[in-house]
């Protein structure tokens, strides 16, 4: 039966602003450098390097992969039009999962993915539409939330989940709101923080790329939501969540100037994350080129990448964080054509874990 949940909200004020405005001192910083580094190998600075080529079904023809999660021995992946597709961890396709439609127990698209180890359950999180399966993927439950979903994160006995709201009309232009919701894990709330508002004259609304606002370093949880529209001021701080508040907790140092001459943000700061071991950020600068910035917080090397290291046959891949108690990333690879069949292949997928 279609459920419908409705959540208590709580104000507790607007806490995430950018540091500009908090005057935060004795925060930890880490400078971003302006300069890249050139040549580095992937396996100069990992352990362990796996790739996985999934296999070519004709059921799961890949073209572009939005994200890759791990539930026990499968792979999810999760395909920019919004295809769900499970493969096993040597790459064999096992099945399509879902269908997408308006019907019941079916998705029109995928908003927000995510993975409550501890009860062997994950959430496929269609705009305020819920999609709850086992690990097994079967379907057992399914309801609608009274508010959007962006992104959800599972940690112990908590749900937190981060929604945006666009365009919204209000004194001189439209707004995009940013809250985070506090929910137990039947998905009744318990807290609801605003994060932001963004007032534009224009309605203007835009993705980075990057869908995985909190993060974890085994102990600790942290949250960095992003503005994709020009700014006058740069939002280059990771807050840490407690029990029933926001902190500060370690700020990116980017080179100046923060803006053109155009008056444009040179720096779009796609994501902040922490894991085990690492400090790191995606960022576009200067257009639409990202970058990678990683940092390791025991030895204090930083490496600042454009695109990201090098594999084993000199290509540029991106690391996206698989999961962050482990240091693990992930990469995705096209394999081109095969020379014997002129067919497109299937993505390969790197499988990272950092030193």
């Amino acid at each position: 039966m279609e459920k419908t949940r409705i959540s208590i909200l709580i104000f507790l004020g607007f806490l995430l602003i950018a540091c500009k405005e908090l005057e935060i001192t004795d925060l930890w910083t880490v400078e971003v450098p302006n300069k890249t580094n050139q040549g580095i190998e992937l396996r100069s600075i990992s352990d362990s390097i796996t790739e996985i080529t999934l296999e070519n079904h004709e059921d799961a023809l890949i073209t572009n992969v939005k994200e890759v999660v791990r539930i026990d021995s499968y792979f999810v992946v999760i395909t920019f039009d919004h295809r769900i597709l499970i493969f096993e961890h040597s790459g064999k396709f096992f099945k399509v999962l879902g269908r997408q439609g308006d019907g019941p127990g079916e998705y029109r698209f995928v908003s927000a993915f995510g993975v409550d180890e501890d009860l062997r359950k994950f959430y496929i999180v269609s705009s305020r539409k819920v999609l709850v399966y086992n690990f097994e993927f079967e379907l057992v439950d399914k309801f609608t939330l009274d508010f959007f979903i962006s992104n959800l994160s599972f940690d112990k006995d908590k749900i937190y989940v981060i929604s945006y709201e666009y365009e919204i009309p209000v004194d001189g232009g439209f707004a995009t709101e940013t809250s985070m919701y506090i929910l137990d894990k039947n998905f009744n709330g318990l807290d609801s923080i605003p994060i932001r508002r963004v007032v534009r004259k224009d309605k203007q609304a835009g993705w980075l790329g990057y869908s995985k606002f909190i993060s974890t370093n085994g102990f600790d949880d942290f949250i960095y939501a992003p503005v994709a529209t020009n700014e006058r001021f740069l939002r280059d701080t990771v807050f840490q969540l407690e029990t029933d508040r926001i902190i500060p907790y370690a700020k990116l140092r980017f080179a100046e100037p923060h803006l053109d001459e155009r008056g444009i943000k040179r720096y779009m700061i796609a994501n902040i994350f922490l894991t085990a071991n690492y400090l790191g950020s995606h960022y576009y600068k200067d257009g639409n080129d990202i970058y990678f910035f990683i940092y390791n917080r025991k030895t204090s090397k930083a490496y600042n990448f454009k695109g990201g290291p090098l594999d084993d046959e000199g290509d540029t891949v991106v690391l996206n964080l698989l999961d962050a108690k482990s240091d693990t990333f992930y990469y995705v690879k096209t394999d081109g054509f095969s020379n014997t069949s002129k067919e497109e292949q299937n993505p390969v997928i790197g499988i990272v874990m950092l030193k």
